[in-house]
């Protein structure tokens, strides 16, 4: 997921630079970046914040866009509603031309509201809730990552049609995005004349077992369980399924789907669905970006913590 995220920033935000060019020709061109840039879920934010200021420096290094500095302000929404609104507003405050976020589902919708009656263009690399543009709620709102309704429906046809599994069950963890995608996948499987429900239940983010759950998952006999949310719950519920000896298969979707999953569930990731993005790490454009966004948190491991607010480059 962090690699395809720092990818699609990268060219997001040069999208972004020619839409302020349009809006303003200020003293600076003002990009804000929200997301979670503090534990446990800053794996998600801070790639997309990191490749933000590094578009920033490269155009800053040939002068600018139009003479104009390309500035970079950030502040932290923790991927929560409440704090995604103040973050907002803080930015709205700080005269931002364009917003690229948020990451989270939920804290995008929260404020997606303010950016759109400060007449804001905002686009998020990872927001995937469907109505966030199927609505048509937030005509200055775009993103660069495909719909929880397709994702779901390419998770259920695979585990369908390819794996022949039919006794589905699905688990949330209660977020915008992880009901979304829990919901999507339930319309596709009650469309079907194969598929069957056997469970569907949210579960409380953060706790330290899902043990009674992965025994009810078990009891009720279902091949696949599919999982939406983030990585920390989904790390735990993967774990003790196998540590219990199943062999149902998990799926979930680009919300789990990181290098910390596979590291913190070792041979049990072994066998484990993830859906994402096309694979662009041969192409050149891909490959020359990861490159120089390695370089720059090499030396970004040198520098001072990130700090909401801050601009970057002066």
């Amino acid at each position: 997921m962090k690699s395809n995220i720092i990818i699609r920033v990268l060219l997001a935000n040069i999208l972004f630079i020619q839409i302020s060019c349009i809006v303003s020709l200020a003293q600076s061109i003002k990009i804000g970046v929200s997301g979670p840039f503090s534990p446990p879920l800053d794996f998600y934010g801070v790639p997309a914040l990191r490749a933000t200021q590094l578009v920033a420096e490269q155009f800053n290094a040939f002068g600018g866009v139009n003479g104009e500095t390309v500035e970079v302000i950030f502040e932290d929404d923790g991927c929560d509603p409440t704090q995604a609104a103040t973050a907002a507003n803080n930015l709205i405050a700080a005269g931002v031309h364009v917003v690229l976020g948020h990451i989270c589902s939920g804290a995008t919708a929260s404020a997606l509201a303010l950016y759109d009656s400060a007449n804001i263009v905002t686009m998020s690399p990872s927001a995937t809730t469907p109505d966030l543009t199927y609505s048509g709620t937030y005509p200055l709102f775009f993103r660069t990552v495909p719909p929880d309704n397709i994702q779901a429906e390419i998770q259920v046809r695979y585990v369908s049609n390819v794996l022949g599994c039919t006794r589905f069950a699905l688990v949330h963890d209660g977020t915008a995005y992880g009901k979304s995608l829990v919901d999507s996948a339930k319309n596709m499987i009650e469309a079907s004349v194969k598929g069957m429900i056997l469970y569907n239940a949210a579960i409380t983010p953060g706790e330290s077992t899902y043990s009674a759950l992965i025994q009810e998952v078990m009891n009720f006999g279902a091949e696949v369980l599919l999982y939406g949310g983030t990585e920390p719950e989904a790390v735990v519920i993967l774990n003790e399924l196998r540590n219990e000896g199943s062999e149902i298969i998990f799926v979930s979707g680009e919300g789990v789907k990181s290098s910390s999953f596979i590291a913190s569930t070792g041979g049990n990731a072994e066998g484990a669905i993830l859906s994402s993005l096309p694979d662009f790490s041969d192409e050149y454009l891909a490959y020359d970006a990861r490159q120089k966004y390695l370089d720059q948190s090499l030396m970004a491991t040198q520098t001072p913590p990130l700090v909401a607010g801050s601009k970057s480059p002066t």
